[in-house]
């Protein structure tokens, strides 16, 4: 329908197979066990289902509000092909690669236009639930990451999280890379016109902005089952949550 869109995808299939692993890669992920257990080979059958919308106030066409949500699962209707009388060591291809999970996540965005100015706001929410017993988190390829240009700007790229853990330091070789299962993040920013450059071709801009938000996965890592602070937990919310505000530029 005009402004709405539903999207079903019967079957979504996923493989994704790690190789010619370096000393130094596996050294890496004896030391994080977080990542020991999302880099790994995995299979991803399954289906999804989301839905986007785009609504005017037909009042005030100045005000613009977007939704977009998604639901996906695998392994649920395809689990039946493991041998359930075996585990992933000794069954077959299913019962080594398949993931079992749930994900879901919703996105909110209100902005107020003006002619030479707009306020943006944007709310994201993310879970994802491993099934099987075996998994303590989604595979890699499916996990959520904050930082970057899109989304936490004072980090870069898979920068932010996960949870309350620390950065290692960057002179070491040890991984920085991080996701998780679970993503929460605010933004919000003030944009207003510069100047036109090359005969209006492109409008330069700039912003204040404000984001706060983190990764977290949703089960223990740990193996010893000790404290994991990479594990959601909401009385540690306020603590875990990345806030920055900044200044910067962009072309439109």
């Amino acid at each position: 329908k005009e402004n709405h869109l539903w999207s079903w995808k019967i079957l979504n299939f996923d493989y994704r197979r790690l190789y010619n692993r370096s000393a130094l890669f596996d050294s890496t992920l004896a030391k994080n066990p977080f990542l020991r257990y999302s880099f790994n080979t995995a299979l991803v059958m399954g289906m999804s289902l989301s839905y986007n919308s785009v609504h005017a106030n037909p009042k005030n066409p100045k005000l613009v509000s977007t939704l977009k949500t998604n639901l996906e699962e695998s392994g649920i209707p395809y689990g039946l092909l493991k041998d359930r009388s075996k585990n992933a060591q000794n069954g077959n291809f299913f019962n080594k690669y398949l993931k079992e999970f749930v994900k879901a996540d919703v996105e909110y965005t209100y902005t107020i236009n003006h002619a030479k100015s707009a306020i943006a706001f944007r709310a994201f929410a993310g879970v994802g639930i491993p099934i099987s017993k075996s998994d303590t988190t989604l595979p890699f390829f499916k996990q959520y990451f904050g930082g970057g240009p899109n989304s936490m700007r004072a980090w870069p790229v898979r920068g932010i999280g996960v949870g309350g853990q620390s950065l290692a330091a960057y002179n070491n070789q040890l991984f920085n890379d991080r996701t998780g299962d679970i993503q929460l993040e605010g933004n919000a920013e003030y944009r207003f016109n510069v100047a036109p450059l090359f005969s209006n071709a492109i409008l330069f801009k700039m912003a204040f902005f404000a984001d706060f938000g983190n990764i977290w996965n949703f089960k223990n890592t740990r193996p010893d089952g000790g404290v994991d602070t990479t594990q959601f937990k909401f009385q540690n919310l306020y603590k875990q949550l990345g806030v920055a505000s900044g200044v910067g530029f962009r072309f439109d």
